[in-house]
């Protein structure tokens, strides 16, 4: 799977650092440095977005960063997981 011209071509006008890895029936971008607003912890992310069979028909729905984000006074985000994932 990869992705689609179009998509591919906004990530580079957007002058995105990404990068692409073909899991069979999912693909994932990584997106590197993604700046966020003022209001979060941190100034930048990678994010790793899941692109699943469906694509481009169904919705992309998950997607995480490094680090782990929430709002510059240390509120956990609603939409994501309560604790922050462990890492081997």
């Amino acid at each position: 799977m990869q992705l689609l011209e179009s998509d591919d071509e906004y990530l580079r006008s957007k002058n995105c650092d990404f990068e692409c890895f073909d899991a069979g029936a999912e693909l994932y971008v990584i997106i590197h440095d993604f700046p966020l607003p003022k209001a979060y912890s941190v100034k930048s992310v990678d994010i790793l977005i899941k692109i699943g069979a469906g694509y481009p028909n169904a919705a992309l729905d998950m997607f995480w960063t490094h680090p782990w984000v929430t709002l510059g006074n240390g509120q956990v985000l609603g939409w994501t997981p309560l604790s922050r994932p462990k890492r081997t």
